[in-house]
């Protein structure tokens, strides 16, 4: 108990100490992302899978575009949202970027909000050839008798991926403590089948083809 309540005073205290330091150190210059940049960091195809066009020419970077209220509430650098296909198989998937932790929530309550009941939550591991084993969250769902999963995720540029908004979120404070209030950048991605009956395996396997072709078009930032 004696030794706990040491650590927890020598946290503290190293807190004060580079509150301290931040308080008086000018503010360093921040990065600032555009939607537009991220989404040339994107892949538009992967493998087979093709990305469906957005008919509207001021966004024919993404399928979709997300309605102002995500943006108000999120207040992300951008979210890109394409809808991948292949015959009857389609993936829709969804890019945050921002470099505030606010920015970066638990999804589980917006599908709570859309009408989805959602079953446990657990974490397994995506193979991909370039970027090892990746953690993810998977949550089955159901909604007026449809079945579908969900898999989500989180990347920092500083302590790459991990399944838990709790973990990005301590990931980018320890970032801005260390480099003196500069702030991190990170990503949010949600990948979810469109079609019906989908299969987790193949699932997987998509996202994994997704990984490995980001890291060749944003050159291992996503």
């Amino acid at each position: 108990m004696e030794r706990l309540r040491f650590r927890l005073w020598v946290t503290a205290g190293l807190f004060i100490v580079i509150g301290g330091m931040l308080a008086f150190a000018g503010r360093p210059q921040q990065i600032k992302r555009e939607e537009t940049w991220i989404a040339k960091q994107l892949p538009e195809k992967v493998g087979p899978f093709q990305m469906v066009p957005n008919a509207e020419r001021e966004f024919e970077y993404c399928t979709y575009r997300m309605n102002e209220s995500t943006y108000k509430t999120l207040q992300p650098w951008g979210i890109v949202a394409r809808v991948f296909t292949k015959g009857d198989e389609s993936y829709d998937v969804v890019v945050i970027g921002s470099n505030a932790k606010e920015s970066f929530h638990d999804p589980k309550v917006c599908f709570g909000a859309q009408g989805w009941v959602l079953g446990p939550e657990r974490v397994e591991y995506i193979t991909t050839k370039t970027r090892g084993q990746v953690p993810v969250s998977v949550v089955e769902m159901t909604n007026q008798g449809k079945k579908t999963v969900a898999v989500y995720f989180y990347k920092t540029v500083s302590a790459g991926f991990t399944a838990s908004s709790q973990t990005l979120r301590w990931d980018m404070l320890k970032h801005k403590l260390v480099n003196m209030g500069k702030d991190d950048e990170g990503a949010f991605l949600r990948i979810i089948p469109t079609h019906d009956n989908p299969d987790l395996d193949k699932l997987k396997q998509f996202i994994a083809d997704w990984l490995d072709e980001a890291n060749t078009t944003s050159n291992g930032y996503y």
